[in-house]
């Protein structure tokens, strides 16, 4: 009898820590939206049309056949939109362009707006190495 207690004992040890990795995972809350790395999920789903830095990819646009510009997330346009209106397009897709699928089945509306976020830093970023050259040319034209 000890002998059959050992055995079992040893077999759920076997099970134990052959399969815990797995039911651990099976069990891990899922991350919320908090955690969502919105530049991974651009990189992963937009850079290859709208370009890692966000101002769109020549090579897609001649794919699609269309203008650069449209793949431009840092244009003005772009700008002028309204995040909810961005965040449309992401999620339904493009109606008046086919060609910018619907991301509703991959991304969280959370996740969503946080590449709404991470593609209005674009903008920011441009704008303050635009600011940095401007004060670097003014310092030079005082020298």
């Amino acid at each position: 009898m000890a002998r059959i207690c050992m055995r079992i004992g040893q077999v759920a040890l076997v099970v134990a820590v052959w399969a815990g990795p797995a039911l651990a995972a099976d069990t891990a809350p899922q991350k919320a939206a908090s955690d969502f790395d919105a530049a991974s999920g651009w990189r992963r789903s937009c850079a290859s049309c709208h370009g890692v830095d966000g101002r769109g990819s020549p090579k897609m646009a001649k794919i699609l056949a269309v203008d650069v510009g449209l793949l431009d997330m840092t244009s003005a346009a772009v700008a002028k939109m309204a995040d909810a209106d961005l965040a449309k397009v992401i999620g339904e897709g493009n109606p008046t362009n086919k060609k910018m699928a619907s991301y509703r089945a991959k991304y969280k509306p959370a996740e969503i707006a946080a590449l709404v976020a991470h593609l209005r830093s674009f903008s920011t970023k441009i704008s303050e190495k635009a600011d940095a050259a401007d004060a670097t040319h003014v310092e030079n034209e005082k020298k």
